[in-house]
């Protein structure tokens, strides 16, 4: 997740995540981009797509590639992100 208007050159990792990976991140409340990025490259395959995280809220992505395989990567988010 990156800060509005940081790049990829800008920060490090959040999260490097493997086939059936799942992990648990926190952070502040407020706009993030979300950007998806091939391990070790700055290449974006996903994003940026603008979240809104409120403080005190649970959000799950579920990150996975197209119907029949391959891309392009799709994000499906739950909980908090639905009214």
């Amino acid at each position: 997740l990156l800060e509005p208007g940081d790049t990829v050159s800008d920060q490090s990792a959040n999260a490097r995540l493997f086939y059936l990976d799942t992990i648990s991140l926190s952070f502040i409340g407020g706009a993030r981009d979300l950007v998806l990025t091939p391990a070790g490259t700055e290449e974006i395959a996903f994003g940026p797509q603008r979240l809104d995280l409120t403080n005190g809220n649970l959000y799950q992505l579920f990150i996975t590639d197209s119907a029949g395989g391959g891309l392009p990567i799709e994000v499906v988010l739950e909980d908090d992100f639905r009214p």
